[in-house]
């Protein structure tokens, strides 16, 4: 009869999220080849010592920040709720990294075992250094 026909808001609520997690990825990525390239972080592939591990987590705790800024602003209504999905979908992916690489052993070039929930926590890829 005479309804008013509402957008669909998915599309953009999608791409919110997705921009969130790029904003929080690409710039560590960035991040961590250029703290390899200035022997800040061992060589890829040798493992890591916790203090480096230390610095990626902080560094990666305010890119997560950042996501969920860039989430809130771009989402097309409940800004909270797409950066608490956000959140979530960081979550599920650490989790992911962490138990692909539990089994990795002492030869693991990435984060050591008592760090990984850490990075779990803070919504990080362990997988990413």
């Amino acid at each position: 009869m005479n309804e008013i026909a509402t957008p669909r808001t998915w599309p953009w609520s999608i791409g919110a999220v997705f921009a969130g997690l790029l904003t929080n990825v690409i710039p560590a990525i960035g991040i961590d080849a250029a703290l390899h390239a200035t022997g800040i972080y061992p060589p890829m592939g040798h493992k890591m010592a916790s203090e480096p591990l230390v610095l990626a987590a902080s560094y990666r705790i305010l890119l997560a920040i950042a996501g969920g800024y860039v989430t809130a602003r771009l989402a097309p209504k409940n800004p909270l709720k797409h950066s608490f999905v956000l959140g979530i979908v960081g979550f599920i992916l650490a989790t992911i990294g962490a138990v692909v690489m539990r089994d990795a052993g002492p030869a693991c070039p990435f984060a050591p075992h008592h760090l990984r929930p850490v990075l779990v926590v803070g919504g990080e890829n362990v997988g990413e250094t």
